[in-house]
């Protein structure tokens, strides 16, 4: 009976000492070691671009006041050192990378022997860049030679998705040929529009005049900066009016060298006659007779009025072609304010 009790007695003792040292916790049995906090880091982004900032939050279960000490694997941290919340700019990547935050705990109640750090990690990815798809001088080769390329870059815009990117075709001419630059965006602008392209998907923009213009076709992802002549021609960099009269573009039923007879849009001719009230028409008509000529004078007066083109301000030429050839054609000229008349 007495041994009983004295085990009951040094049973309390020991179970009292545990608990008051942290050894045990009640209801845990006696010389149980306490539990050790829960410490975890969380991060905003599981993935994330290079460009964004990322936040990274200790949870900790711990009671009492606690020091927060974060270290990174790469980039800098931006705000939050000593908190429980770090704010982190990853910094400029060349390739995909694993960025790691670790905290470390000091204070609070941590038992011995528990760890007090904890880290997590987010994969950055770097930012997009703007790729060069092909480059030509602007005043040289034929429309053959730019439309060649246009093809191959509308097809690998397709490839490629038009969601993830854009294209942008930037057109430089030259200071000593400035017609050349104006002809050869007109060009890519018109086969653009043939293919019904939306402008939003592929754009042509004119840059301004060079001492050796260059047309350049980019490929510009989403979330990319754009390249300088790109972002040189979309600041709409003031060009230069033409002050001699040009020839717009023209529909030959031999075709044009190396391209095809129908490459010329007369509703873009429409909109750049109607850009200044002193510009003019002059539409010059190749037939074989004179009643040719008048039935072709006809028919393009009222389309191109339907358009929306200022009759008063069209005038048509006739020139007589030779027979058994293809040599009848159309040509649109357009004359700048001011100008003296063609010839």
């Amino acid at each position: 009976m007495s041994d009983c009790i004295h085990l009951r007695i040094a049973a309390a003792l020991v179970f009292s000492v545990s608990t008051a040292f942290g050894l045990a916790e009640p209801g845990r049995p006696p010389g149980a070691v306490a539990a050790c906090p829960a410490l975890s880091v969380v991060p905003s982004r599981e993935v994330a671009d290079v460009s964004e900032r990322l936040r990274f939050t200790a949870n900790v279960t711990a009671e009492g006041v606690l020091g927060y000490e974060w270290s990174i694997s790469s980039g800098r941290i931006v705000s939050g050192q000593g908190t429980r919340e770090i704010e982190v700019e990853p910094g400029d990547l060349t390739s995909s990378d694993v960025l790691t935050a670790t905290v470390r705990i000091s204070g609070g109640a941590f038992p011995a022997g528990c760890p007090n750090y904890a880290s997590e990690r987010t994969m950055v990815v770097p930012k997009p860049k703007a790729r060069l798809f092909d480059e030509i001088v602007t005043d040289g080769g034929g429309c053959e030679v730019s439309l060649a390329i246009l093809d191959a870059f509308m097809l690998q815009m397709m490839r490629g998705g038009y969601s993830t990117e854009r294209g942008i075709i930037v057109v430089n001419g030259n200071k000593k040929t400035p017609l050349a630059g104006l002809r050869r965006y007109m060009e890519l602008r018109d086969y653009l529009r043939l293919k019904r392209i939306d402008q939003r998907q592929i754009s042509v923009l004119r840059g301004p005049l060079k001492e050796d213009g260059k047309t350049q076709f980019w490929f510009i992802p989403i979330g990319a900066d754009s390249p300088p002549d790109v972002a040189e021609a979309l600041l709409g960099v003031p060009i230069e009016a033409p002050k001699e009269p040009y020839l717009y573009g023209g529909e030959y039923i031999g075709g044009v060298d190396g391209c095809f007879p129908k490459l010329f849009d007369p509703q873009s001719y429409v909109a750049d006659l109607n850009a200044d009230k002193g510009n003019r028409g002059r539409i010059i008509i190749g037939e074989t007779s004179r009643p040719k000529f008048e039935r072709r004078r006809k028919e393009l007066r009222a389309y191109l009025s339907a358009g929306g083109a200022p009759v008063t301000r069209l005038s048509f030429v006739y020139k007589r072609v030779r027979r058994g050839g293809l040599w009848e054609f159309v040509e649109y000229w357009l004359i700048p304010p001011k100008s003296p008349q063609t010839k």
